[in-house]
């Protein structure tokens, strides 16, 4: 969704544009993704966001825990619903906490960078959906 629209998109324009051409886009590619064969298979998509916006007040910092960013997990094997609504995790998260996760399930080490430090996303799942590292 950081692409620029020199005439807008279906009319639209700047942000607004943006996020109706991400929303396009994600619409059409995640039902492909959920009939592959890898995602049938204990697959999973993991959208996120890399970077939080602006408050708008000057000397704002949008990169620290003061600001959060997205992350929506599409799996079966996801934290159930709670309520009736999605799940919202208590746990922080960092983009390490992905890197963690993902080098946890393909058993890669030693983590890299902060991974070693950063929780990892198994909250956000079924209990024992995500392996841990041995």
């Amino acid at each position: 969704m950081h692409t620029t629209l020199s005439a807008g998109y279906k009319g639209l324009t700047g942000d607004a544009a943006k996020i109706k051409q991400g929303d396009d886009f994600l619409s059409q590619i995640v039902p492909v993704i959920m009939a592959s064969k890898a995602y049938q298979d204990h697959g999973v998509i993991i959208l996120w966001w890399d970077e939080s916006e602006q408050d708008g007040v000057a000397g704002d910092n949008p990169d620290d825990f003061n600001h959060t960013i997205g992350e929506i997990i599409i799996s079966p094997r996801a934290h159930k619903n709670v309520n009736g609504l999605p799940y919202a995790s208590p746990v922080n998260f960092t983009h390490s906490s992905d890197l963690r996760t993902m080098q946890d399930i393909f058993r890669v080490g030693p983590y890299l960078g902060d991974a070693v430090n950063a929780n990892d996303l198994s909250d956000l799942f079924d209990p024992g959906a995500v392996p841990k590292k041995p």
